[in-house]
């Protein structure tokens, strides 16, 4: 008798789950459709995948940079005036970081650019 019970709870649970799972299968937006799957080139993706790591490394540096400006100018600020030597070499380092971190914003925008150029495909910039 009991044994007769589970097997009904159990062909209950089952007829629920495919009801409520199956029509979430069939019917997802997630699922490629042959019309809208891509094919890239190979070659194409690495070349993709080289521009986007190198641009990736260049805005890590340009934050580092931003970060090494912030830290000069407090320490520009917390110093006393009697360290006028300390200070003009603080200025000219950061105007040496300030220089650096432009030169970087000119690569990154190329950079972006050159993505644009080559047709990466899925890229967000």
């Amino acid at each position: 008798m009991m044994s007769h019970e589970h097997a009904k709870i159990s062909c209950l649970f089952l007829t629920i789950s495919l009801f409520c799972f199956v029509p979430s299968l069939l019917f997802s937006k997630e699922r490629l459709l042959p019309e809208r799957s891509v094919v890239t080139d190979p070659s194409l993706s690495r070349r993709c995948e080289v521009l986007l790591k190198r641009r990736k490394e260049r805005i890590r540096h340009k934050l580092k940079l931003m970060a090494l400006s912030r830290r000069n100018l407090n320490l520009q600020k917390n110093l006393t005036p009697e360290k006028e030597t300390l200070r003009k070499k603080l200025k000219k380092n950061h105007y040496e970081i300030n220089l650096e971190i432009s030169l970087l914003r000119q690569k990154i925008n190329r950079e972006d650019e050159e993505v644009v150029r080559t047709g990466c495909p899925g890229v967000i910039l």
